[in-house]
């Protein structure tokens, strides 16, 4: 996926965007340029490509006349057309057609299958072909004060007596431009610079500490130096071609401080770094018919566990409780219980009870259906 480019096509610049956002939503960072006319499109193609983007909606031919041509005339290079409308494409068509507005997975994939050189349709008609994540890796680039940042760029250019200073972020956005640069193009000088902020990262755990880096680029128009703005951030200081390699001593000062000014802007956010997480997929459930039945007395009760619909049987108990066995009376004398004559007068001459008493009792029995309430247990002697 190394040196991978990507170039889109649309007037509206909508297309631009639903790449960079789907090259986000991967964490990849290839140079991605977007060309204004069909003209540069094909130019930049010459120039080597590794996918083409391009909306059906054109100032000049179609989107579908001009990805026939360009795949035939550049049979290896995949070809992905935007449409708005139910366009319907020809089954043997050389490029791939989708819905920018209910297609956004198969963008994706489609865009992930192009820069790994694999078959785009096939991926997107296997379910799972790419991990998406809840958030892309670094988490969202946080955000800083405009206002403050402009002051400390243009003390800066001021500074370094440089051409232009750039603030750019670590998905290829510039954020913030100072000073005026005639002939280079910044938005894709930031594009194709980010991938730089990867390898900083990387190294930075073998390094230790908060790591901060001093890029220099000597060309012949441009001199460039890029210095790294904590995690999500850097800072372009543009010179002309024959000056920026005596600069180095004032870059390193006022631009490390510039640096350091603009991390205290963002703050703790600047070096916070959240991996990508890919979205876990709920378990699946199984449904569970159960058919009720009747049963006198169930030997080896089950537990249903619903989650993974699974019968776990516990260890077998009966339900019924065995019968309560008394130990035997060693001492029973029965002749004292039973063997004497039972007084029959009442309570005051000893007897067990009084006749008259129960005789009304057993009256009233019988008219509550042989139920005795607690006054009258304690009143035969019953209970005390």
């Amino acid at each position: 996926m190394e040196n991978a480019r990507i170039v889109t096509l649309d007037p509206t610049g909508s297309v631009g965007r639903i790449v960079r956002g789907a090259l986000e939503l991967l964490d990849l960072m290839p140079v991605q340029i977007d060309a204004p006319t069909e003209a540069s499109a094909v130019a930049e193609i010459e120039r080597g490509a590794t996918l083409l983007v391009l909306s059906s909606d054109l100032a000049g031919e179609s989107g579908i006349d001009l990805a026939f041509r360009i795949s035939a005339d550049w049979r290896e290079l995949p070809v992905i057309v935007l449409a708005d409308e139910e366009t319907e494409a020809p089954e043997e068509a050389p490029y791939l057609l989708l819905r920018r507005s209910t297609d956004a997975i198969q963008i994706v994939k489609a865009i992930q299958a192009a820069l790994t050189q694999r078959d785009m349709r096939e991926s997107i008609r296997k379910t799972g072909a790419i991990p998406l994540v809840v958030a892309p890796e670094g988490g969202q680039v946080p955000g800083l004060d405009i206002d403050h940042a402009r002051r400390i760029l243009d003390n800066l250019l001021i500074d370094v007596g440089a051409l232009a200073c750039i603030l750019a972020a670590r998905t290829g956005e510039l954020v913030l431009e100072r000073g005026a640069v005639s002939g280079l193009e910044r938005e894709h000088l930031v594009t194709m610079l980010a991938p730089t902020m990867k390898t900083g990262r990387e190294v930075k755990d073998l390094l230790g500490g908060q790591l901060s880096t001093i890029q220099f680029f000597d060309g012949e128009s441009f001199d460039i130096f890029v210095l790294s703005v904590g995690l999500h951030h850097f800072l372009c200081v543009v010179y002309d071609g024959n000056s920026g390699s005596r600069q180095f001593g004032a870059v390193n000062r006022f631009g490390r401080r510039a640096a350091e000014d603009v991390i205290a802007l963002v703050g703790a956010n600047a070096f916070i770094w959240t991996p990508a997480r890919p979205i876990e997929e709920s378990p699946s459930r199984s449904t569970l018919r159960v058919k009720a039945v009747k049963v006198d007395k169930v030997e080896e009760p089950i537990e249903l566990h619903l989650e993974k619909a699974e019968l776990i049987e516990p260890i077998s108990q009966p339900v019924n409780d065995p019968p309560l066995v008394m130990e035997p009376i060693a001492d029973l004398d029965l002749d004292a219980l039973f063997g004497g004559e039972v007084p029959s007068g009442g309570s005051d001459e000893g007897g067990l009870f009084d006749l008259d008493v129960l005789e009304d009792l057993g009256k009233s029995a019988q008219q509550s259906k042989g139920k005795l309430n607690w006054d009258q247990a304690k009143e035969i002697g019953l209970i005390s």
